[in-house]
């Protein structure tokens, strides 16, 4: 079994199809009732946003 190249708390799905690494999170909010709304380092013009079921798991993952 090969190790994997980064820690697993690195990088986060934040939804199907967006991956996120916790080094780049710039600030985050939240985004209506149930979602959170992220912005990355070095990328000002874009804001992610968390699928409802990943938004509890979210906020867990970026508290540790």
């Amino acid at each position: 079994m090969s190790k994997q190249p980064y820690p697993q708390r690195c990088f986060f799905r934040i939804n199907k199809s967006q991956l996120i690494n916790i080094e780049f999170i710039s600030m985050y909010e939240q985004y209506g009732k149930n979602k959170v709304a992220i912005k990355l380092t070095g990328n000002k013009n874009s804001t992610l946003i968390t699928s409802v079921n990943r938004t509890p798991l979210f906020k867990d993952w970026v508290r540790k």
